[in-house]
């Protein structure tokens, strides 16, 4: 099993399981010591990497911010 380097935000904050996803699809953050936390961590197996190439990238962080 490949140890990853990067710590996990679903990790360090004790986050566990998938959002919660509303009525019109947008996912609900998970809250942990009175943050908002989301992060593709929670969407995905814990042991697997993801590797985030440009277009992804971009699309993820115009999502995130609107």
């Amino acid at each position: 099993m490949p140890i990853s380097m990067a710590p996990s935000i679903p990790k360090l904050l004790g986050l566990e399981g998938k959002p919660a996803v509303r009525e019109d699809g947008i996912f609900t953050p998970h809250s942990a010591f009175g943050l908002k936390a989301m992060s593709i961590g929670s969407m995905l197996n814990p042991d697997r990497a993801v590797v985030w190439r440009g277009p992804m990238a971009t699309s993820a962080l115009r999502q995130l911010l609107r």
